[in-house]
């Protein structure tokens, strides 16, 4: 469900991003069927680090088609109404985009604004990214990682090794406003914004104790964890808790606690922000 925004407010903002090392991501078929993808990227502690896991095209077929619409769909919709008042349409669009993983809010003008119920996303992607946080959960025993240095490293991950590239208005026919849900991300290997934060934040659901919420401001999208703020860290507070926002866009290299200066101008006028639980 969408909640209404918060009071957001903006502590210390980091320093200027670096460019990302060198990264590699593959998507190869699996001996028993489906994909194996391995990803080569950085952590931002300078560890080289590998990802291998398997992606079935199955979860990422679920995933295209419970989210987005086609015009059919559309037309069944006004069909199945056409003796309804406004009223009753409103509320059967309503659950209808509902239902695709889509938003839908009545502007001043008279039209209808849709957006990615990014909360709706995460929670049914989650299960398809097992997969993916199991492998980042190996690699940071094996590396000896604390919370914090895991949550570099998927910062790192689906910054750094997706490259960034905005996904098309329609595809195949359907119009998917300009999102890619997780596993088709994976698949592809890249997203935007949006498509990259409900990403991380479905792989990061999966480790015990997260907790985040997602910040929207005007033509971005980026996630926050739960956790007291180090040094220089830019945070917003939610319900009197601080959560460390964290870019999951890219391409620039920028740690959990470092945000672009779009993000920073956005939460300095508070204009167009709104705040997604995401637990």
């Amino acid at each position: 469900m969408r909640h209404p925004p918060a009071a957001l407010a903006l502590a210390a903002i980091a320093a200027m991003a670096t460019a990302a090392p060198p990264t590699r991501y593959e998507r190869n078929d699996a001996p028993g069927g489906g994909w194996r993808v391995t990803a080569q990227f950085q952590n931002f502690n300078q560890d080289a680090l590998t990802l291998a896991f398997d992606l079935h095209p199955d979860a990422v077929r679920a995933s295209l088609a419970e989210f987005g619409y086609a015009r059919d769909e559309i037309n069944a919709l006004l069909a199945a109404c056409s003796g309804c008042d406004q009223a009753e349409f409103d509320r059967r669009a309503a659950a209808f985009y509902e239902s695709r993983g889509i938003s839908a809010a009545l502007q001043p003008n008279g039209r209808t604004k849709l957006t990615v119920n990014v909360p709706a996303v995460v929670e049914r992607n989650k299960p398809r990214l097992r997969a993916l946080a199991q492998a980042l959960g190996r690699v940071a025993r094996e590396r000896n990682y604390g919370p914090d240095q895991t949550l570099g490293a998927a910062v790192a991950f689906v910054q750094t090794a997706l490259r960034y590239q905005l996904p098309p208005a329609v595809e195949n026919g359907r119009n998917i406003i300009g999102f890619y849900p997780p596993p088709r991300a994976l698949e592809l290997g890249l997203g935007d914004c949006d498509s990259k934060s409900a990403l991380l934040a479905g792989v990061l659901a999966h480790f015990s104790g997260v907790r985040m919420v997602g910040v929207h401001i005007p033509k971005h999208y980026l996630v926050a964890v739960a956790r007291v703020p180090r040094h220089g860290d830019a945070y917003i507070e939610y319900r009197g808790e601080p959560f460390v926002l964290m870019e999951a866009a890219g391409p620039a290299w920028r740690p959990p606690g470092m945000i672009s200066d779009q993000t920073r101008d956005a939460l300095r006028t508070m204009q167009g922000v709104r705040i997604d639980p995401l637990f």
